[in-house]
């Protein structure tokens, strides 16, 4: 055997090693990443997402694109939002990082920021977890479940809620990931101590606008609710939907409730709505407490409000 056949054979086997190193880093659930230790009430609130960070989304300043969200940093035992890391864009150094006070609207789409911002602002806890854009989600038996794709927390006390998912399979289903379910994340993937079972489970999600867009619409398609969807105004805060305006019965008003709670990424319905018999008989009792009208015989009719 000649010298060359030798060097290719070395180096053949040398790739080799580090090809199978890799795949055992890869494979191993938990390599290459960073524990979650949360401790006491640390994650936040459950009931929803809160403002939601997009990984890879538009990071804007004045209106002005300053790059995209790379990696969301996390203390790793308290689950408070730290800040996030950007991609390159002009003006930054590459993985250049913005605190979260700097944050001033994610909604799922794109964050706003505050420049400057202050590079001065404590690091936090010494233990800080990495949530990646692209980054698999691994199940308790590591097998890869889906793909983080958000990073939820709580507008009042900074906490992290919890993750959105893109679960494989041929339906494109985003789920919401309570954040005690994490235990560990980091560059290439997300460590939980979910079953494959448990997965179905859990709640669909949905941003606000793109929920109350689809209630709209199933109201104003829907036979037993159509004639009367125009006087219902639907507003969406963190998946919560709130109906409000008139409607003939207190029967319609469950239906559009119904309706309402069928839209996927939907968690409660505040049925705010009122009937023509309650409208009307606040009229009736109004006029008749009224000094100047109490004495009148009037009879009081209400027609969608």
């Amino acid at each position: 055997m000649d010298l060359n056949a030798a060097a290719v054979i070395f180096m053949g086997g040398y790739v080799l090693v580090i090809v199978v190193a890799g795949l055992v880093l890869s494979l191993r659930p938990g390599g290459g990443t960073q524990p979650l230790t949360l401790s006491g009430l640390a994650g936040g609130a459950n009931g929803g997402c809160g403002r939601a960070i997009l990984l890879g989304g538009d990071v804007e300043a004045m209106g002005n694109f300053r790059g995209r969200v790379e990696s969301v940093l996390v203390a790793g035992q308290s689950g408070r939002l730290e800040g996030i890391t950007l991609s390159s864009a002009a003006g930054l150094i590459e993985g250049e990082r913005v605190p979260a006070g700097a944050i001033e609207s994610a909604d799922g789409r794109r964050l706003q920021i505050r420049e400057p911002w202050d590079p001065a602002e404590p690091d936090g806890e010494a233990s800080r977890v990495s949530f990646h854009r692209g980054a698999a989600v691994l199940g308790a038996a590591g097998k890869r479940l889906g793909k983080l794709r958000l990073v939820c927390f709580d507008s009042d006390s900074g906490l992290v809620r919890g993750l959105i998912v893109a679960q494989r399979g041929r339906t494109q289903r985003e789920v919401f990931l309570p954040i005690q379910h994490v235990k560990a994340a980091g560059a290439e993937r997300v460590v939980t101590d979910l079953q494959q079972e448990q997965w179905t489970g859990l709640q669909p999600y949905a941003t606000d606008e793109s929920i109350k867009e689809a209630v709209l619409e199933r109201l104003g398609q829907d036979p037993a609710v159509g004639h009367f969807a125009r006087s219902l105004s639907v507003e969406v805060r963190e998946q919560r939907v709130k109906l409000s305006g008139y409607v003939r019965t207190q029967a319609e008003a469950e239906k559009a409730a119904e309706v309402a709670r069928s839209v996927p990424g939907v968690i409660a319905v505040d049925r705010g709505m009122r009937s023509d018999e309650d409208l009307a008989s606040a009229v009736r009792e109004a006029i008749s407490r009224d000094l100047g009208t109490s004495g009148t015989d009037v009879e009081v009719r209400s027609v969608l409000g």
